[in-house]
Order: structure tokens, then sequence, then C-alpha cells
């Protein structure tokens, strides 16, 4: 199971896990979108820490994520995120600001296009080898066509 969530550059206008027991909700639409295998759809709850230095968590509600199991790790598209929250800093934190406070952050190295929401109960957990990575499509970040997500939403009904 992958437990990375790589924040995904503003181009990218969705979200996608790699595994099906992420899902709080999920609703089978098994087709192609973006070049890529898609399963289906549904919501993620990701259990978050709210700064590197701060032991309370919340939880970061993620909807329409795409399931797509031959990702190598699990995408959050800024873009999308930034639409339901504040995102104050990719390299150091981020999410909705309550009383001035990011509800959730991300660490890593954003310069190279790779950042990871930290989850609850983490205390240091290496970031993936971007090395490797940065020449790939996925980490460019996925972009869905309007017509993709009308084929998507037929499916899911």
């Amino acid at each position: 199971r992958c437990w990375d969530w790589l924040l995904l550059p503003a181009g990218s206008n969705t979200h996608f896990a790699k595994n099906r027991a992420s899902f709080a909700t999920y609703r089978r639409a098994p087709c192609r979108i973006a070049n890529q295998r898609v399963l289906g759809v549904g919501t993620v709850q990701l259990r978050v820490r709210r700064a590197p230095d701060d032991a309370r968590t919340t939880t970061l509600v993620l909807r329409d994520v795409l399931h797509m199991p031959q990702a190598r790790w699990n995408g959050i598209s800024v873009r999308r995120a930034s639409t339901t929250s504040t995102i104050s800093s990719c390299g150091g934190g981020g999410g909705d600001e309550d009383r001035g406070e990011g509800l959730w952050f991300a660490e890593g190295r954003p310069e190279r296009g790779c950042s990871r929401v930290v989850l609850a109960g983490e205390h240091h957990h290496p970031m993936p080898d971007v090395g490797e990575l940065v020449d790939e499509k996925m980490l460019k970040g996925l972009v869905v066509s309007k017509e993709e997500l009308e084929l998507l939403n037929e499916r899911v009904r």
C-alpha cells in the first residue's frame, strides 16, 4: 500500500489514489483518463498533522479522487485543494487557515516538484526518491479534460 500523498503542480486539476483501501466512499467507474487506467472515483479522508511542531491533527477531505492502481504514489492537486483550502506554503505548510494557523502541512522539496502531505502518526518518513521521478509524467500532474470528466460522470451513474 502506498502512504505517500504528493502535492501536484498547480496545472493539475484532479486528485488520484493508488489503493482502493484509501477511499471512504467509492463508486466503480472503469475508464481511461489522460491515458491512465481509472477503476473508480470517491472520497478520501486523510488524518494529517497541522504543523511540524504541533501534535494536533485534523482530517483533510478530498472529493472526486480517481482510483488509479497503476500510479506510483497518491497525488493531491494543489489547484483542487486550494478551492476548498488556502494553501499557505507548499514547502512547509498549507491548508485551510484556522485563526491564522494551517490545518495541514507538507514537507519536501517543492523546487524539485515534490512535496508530501504529512499524515498523523508520522514522526519522520523519508521522501520518495524524486531523482528518478523528475521526468515522470504523473509528477508533473494530471490534467483531466471536460470530455473525460463527462465520460466519468456517465459511468458513475
